[in-house]
């Protein structure tokens, strides 16, 4: 029991894993991948005035609050 263990100098003992490759879809690609599914999903598929509604719902308030924050930003500074 005594040299059970024995660890040479140039043996590795724990692998490296090797880096994994994303794939490099856009933002644009992605977009139009999951746009249908979400809007069957929600129900709103085929309908252009819900989806205008349902989504500029979440869309206004996010412009909104940039908007603000960006011009109390210019007038009093960040």
């Amino acid at each position: 029991m005594f040299n059970t263990l024995k660890i040479k100098n140039d043996e590795v003992i724990i692998t490296q894993n090797s880096p994994v490759e994303k794939d490099s879809t856009g933002i644009k690609q992605v977009i139009t991948t999951h746009y249908p599914a979400v809007c069957e999903w929600f129900g709103i598929d085929g309908r252009v005035e819900s989806q205008i509604y349902f989504f500029g719902v979440f869309i206004v308030p996010i412009i909104l609050f940039v908007t603000v924050y960006v011009i109390g930003g210019i007038c009093y500074g960040f």
